[in-house]
């Protein structure tokens, strides 16, 4: 499909310097090890104490709670099988 194409045309760079592939579960996983690695990978410097408020504004916790990213969560429902993404819309009923 259109995902699997877009991903194995960058997989030829995967070990280039100015690329940085990263995997949905991974970041899932392990947010703040994966925000460090963003941050080293752009070479910026965070703090503990930045790298903290990176990692909680990037949570699903943080999100659901913002009133733009709780109305996405309020329609959208993403059903992950087999590594696609399905959206489905809800009408509040």
């Amino acid at each position: 499909g259109i995902y699997w194409g877009y991903v194995k045309s960058w997989w030829p760079y995967r070990d280039d310097q100015n690329v940085l592939l990263l995997h949905y579960s991974d970041v899932r996983m392990d947010l703040k090890g994966n925000v460090a690695k963003i941050a080293n990978f752009l070479e910026v410097y965070l703090s503990p104490s930045e790298l903290d408020v990176v990692v909680d504004r990037c949570s699903m916790d943080h999100m659901r709670k913002v009133e733009y990213f709780s109305n996405i969560f309020r329609f959208l429902f993403v059903q992950r099988s087999n590594f696609q993404f399905t959206f489905f819309h809800f009408t509040g009923e």
